[in-house]
């Protein structure tokens, strides 16, 4: 005679164990699910280079709500959206997924590197109706004075142009 045995955990157990909660997190490769920080209200997406947990985790993420606030914009106004969490992304995937009317790779590309391969940093680039702009990464960014100049001037014309 087989008899299998069903134990039911004890939630005061697992309460104490997990104090800080038990998230489940899907295996976005199989389930074809976007993982991103933000609204993306006006349809501006960034990308990023570092998994978003440590993004939003680092000085880098206040930086960026400054700029943005700067802009007029906040994290409900975009995406940001980590490759290095989806190693296999394209563009093609971003478009199709977050629909994209500003698209800016700070130290970041999609894995189809192509609509970006001629392009230096700061150049924008207008692809159908998709403006596109590579930046070195944020991070990076952060350790120059030139760099935040040339990265303002770049977000900033493309935002005010934008909303024309």
């Amino acid at each position: 005679m087989n008899s299998t045995l069903i134990v039911q955990p004890d939630p005061t157990l697992l309460s104490i164990l997990f104090q800080d909660g038990i998230y489940f997190i899907p295996d976005i490769e199989k389930n074809k699910q976007f993982i991103f920080h933000g609204n993306n209200l006006k349809n501006i997406v960034f990308l990023i280079d570092i998994p978003l947990n440590q993004f939003i985790s680092s000085p880098n993420f206040d930086s960026l709500g400054k700029i943005l606030t700067a802009l007029k914009l906040d994290f409900d106004d975009i995406a940001l959206f980590s490759t290095k969490d989806y190693s296999e992304i394209t563009l093609d995937q971003i478009i199709e997924n977050l629909n994209p009317k500003v698209l800016i790779a700070m130290g970041s590309n999609p894995k189809d590197d192509s609509e970006f391969t001629n392009h230096s940093d700061y150049s924008i680039c207008i692809i159908k109706d998709l403006v596109l702009m590579r930046t070195p990464s944020f991070k990076l960014i952060n350790t120059a004075d030139e760099m935040k100049r040339q990265f303002w001037t770049a977000i900033k014309t493309i935002l005010t142009n934008r909303e024309h």
